[in-house]
């Protein structure tokens, strides 16, 4: 048999060389695909509550190095109580950089929940998370470094993870923040070594050293508290006739810096920098004598606030004892130090205590005695009590509900700028309750809000925008709120950033990104998510199922066809032509000598047709 008979042949399995050769070097993205294909399986079972299969889809996924199947696997072991498990596949995921993941991680070995606890991996975890910006890693670094837990104690480093969990957000760092500055106890450690040395130097009479001695003890805001120190070696200082420290000395004073406000004092020692020329201290003086209200204060209030100043501190150092015990976990204790101080008029131990009752911490639960101890803080001006003095009256919490005392709290505590009084205020406006309706209100208390980087607030005002409630209407804007409210993990701004990839509002159409969004919100348990989420993909899945089952069977007609036509009509039509033209040979003999090559061609034909089928099927899935 002639080769040109069969050139044919020779182009499909040169096509299908090349066809394989390039599809082996894709092995790896490949692998990636089907494990995110798996992991969606696993998610569509999950929302079916088919929770065996998708434990078994997120293992296969997980086994291919999905760190997103790693996690779901992991938060499934931990609802079944299987730590081991759990602890297993969140440092495999913690291990690929997932920060949130790393903070939980941390969680386990702090708790010793599937581990051995150990304070030292903990601490390694929520740095390794924190230093990703994760808020709850840092304000738990924040904790781990103020005790000591895993690291060495530190202050200066406590202070500065929880600032950076604060600043976006994260209302607990903020408290723990504001409780440090007034704990003089840590900043009497953080600082004391810096204080013994220059102390060592300004004991021996050199001016400057005392000068820089009340430059470090001031420069912090920590270490403004520490008012006993920096006034005695200040003045140390000061007394060498050094004008410019005497006029900062004075400055202090009139502004409560360090020191308790004290204007007499200021008059005195802006008098004595002065008279040597200082054209600053001049000006204060000049200032502060024409100023009425202050010469009222020096003749009347600051005495009376000096024969109090012995009952206050006291007052004080109890909410201090109770915030220990609190930290500490030991909340009877708390409870107990927290009411002394508040019976003293102490406005944060009044809170405090107003949160025990409503918390059922340390004592049992009484509305009733929480909504009067916020109301003792909230009248004092404690902007978190007026907030949780609002919320009492919203909810009917120990109170009968009455939405105009709602709003009377709440907008008391959103004027002093607190983000979540500002949100709900927001929320009262836009709602119409305790209030007349008005969007424009709304909008102006969202924005607020916002600023402070709080989600809730972000997410409303991205609605403001969307639905152009208040303001115009502003796509792009609703996306930019949105965006921002979604990476902080509010679930309503994920599905809402969702829905605008899908409809391609504010931003370029993208099906990807709306079924990503969801995805995480339906993980927190968003229903409108999750349906959402299930539809869309599932859709997809079907259309694209549909068109590849389409495209295979025209693929296989094709293929049939081709295959018939190269490798079995040419080739025996052309030898039986030959062989018939042949007059010697006989028909028996004929038909011999075609059946040979015929079963040859239909054995090669159908391994080609097998190969390239399958070849077919792969290429069709990648597309």
């Amino acid at each position: 048999m002639n080769i040109k008979n069969y050139k044919g042949i020779l182009i499909i399995l040169v096509s299908l060389f090349l066809v394989l050769t390039p599809a082996n070097a894709k092995d790896k993205s490949d692998e990636q695909n089907y494990s995110e294909i798996q992991y969606n399986l696993g998610l569509a079972h999950y929302l079916k509550q088919d929770y065996k299969q998708a434990i078994y889809w997120w293992k296969k996924s997980a086994n291919q190095g999905n760190a997103t199947a790693q996690n779901s696997l992991g938060i499934a072991h931990y609802l079944k109580k299987d730590y081991k498990q759990a602890v297993y596949w969140w440092k495999k995921s913690a291990e690929q950089g997932d920060a949130t993941v790393q903070f939980k991680l941390g969680i386990t070995y702090y708790l010793g929940k599937g581990v051995k606890r150990d304070y030292k991996q903990a601490f390694y975890w929520w740095k390794k998370s924190a230093q990703q910006g994760n808020a709850d890693a840092q304000y738990n670094l924040g904790l781990a470094y103020y005790y000591g837990q895993g690291i060495k104690q530190d202050y200066k480093q406590a202070f500065y993870w929880w600032k950076k969990s604060a600043q976006q957000g994260n209302a607990e760092a903020r408290n723990y923040l504001e409780l440090a500055f007034n704990d003089y106890g840590v900043i009497k450690k953080a600082f004391d070594k810096i204080v013994y040395w220059w102390k060592k130097s300004t004991q021996q009479g050199y001016g400057e050293d005392q000068y820089y001695l009340e430059l470090a003890l001031s420069d912090d805001e920590v270490i403004k508290k520490a008012f006993d120190k920096i006034a005695y070696w200040r003045e140390k200082s000061i007394e060498q006739d050094d004008n410019e420290a005497q006029f900062k000395l004075g400055l202090a004073y009139y502004r409560g810096q360090e020191i308790k406000q004290d204007y007499k004092q200021a008059l005195y020692w802006w008098k004595k920098s002065a008279t040597q020329g200082n054209i600053k201290a001049q000006h204060y003086l000049e200032l502060a004598l024409s100023d009425d209200e202050i010469i009222e204060k020096i003749f009347d209030k600051v005495i009376n606030e000096r024969e109090k100043s012995t009952e206050q501190g006291k007052a004080k150092s109890q909410y201090n004892l109770g915030l220990d015990y609190y930290l500490k976990q030991d909340y009877k204790q708390a409870f107990y130090w927290w009411k002394k101080s508040a019976q003293q008029g102490n406005a944060k131990a009044q809170y405090n205590l107003g949160v025990t009752y409503h918390n059922g911490q340390g004592v049992k639960q009484d509305y009733k005695k929480a909504v009067y101890w916020y109301k003792k803080s909230a009248q004092q001006g404690n902007a978190i009590a007026q907030f949780k003095l609002g919320l009492a009256y919203y909810y009917a919490e120990g109170v009968k509900q009455d939405y105009k005392k709602v709003i009377y709290w709440w907008r008391k505590s959103a004027q002093q700028g607190y983000n979540k009084a500002q949100n709900n205020l927001g929320l009262a406006y836009y709602n119409g309750q305790g209030v007349k309706q008005n969007y424009k209100q709304a909008l102006y208390w969202y924005t607020k809000s916002a600023n402070q980087s709080y989600s809730e607030a972000q997410n409303n005002l991205g609605l403001a925008y969307y639905n152009g409630q208040g303001v115009k209407q502003d796509y792009k804007q609703a996306l930019y709120w949105y965006t921002k409210s979604a990476n902080q993990g509010y679930s309503e701004a994920q599905y809402n950033l969702g829905l605008a990839y899908k409809q391609g509002q504010g931003v370029k159409q993208d099906y990807e990104q709306a079924i990503y969004w969801w995805r995480k919100s339906a993980n927190q348990g968003n229903t409108k998510a999750q349906y959402n989420f299930f539809i869309t993909y599932y859709k997809q899945e079907q259309l694209s199922k549909d068109i590849k089952n389409k495209l295979l069977s025209i693929y296989t007609i094709l293929l049939i066809v081709i295959l018939f036509y190269f490798m079995l009509f040419i080739p025996l039509r052309k030898f039986y032509i030959k062989i018939r033209n042949n007059n010697n040979i006989k028909i028996f003999k004929s038909i011999i000598l075609m059946l040979i090559p015929t079963a040859l061609l239909l054995v090669l034909f159908v391994v080609c047709f097998v190969v390239l089928y399958i070849a077919g099927i792969y290429i069709i899935n990648v597309l």
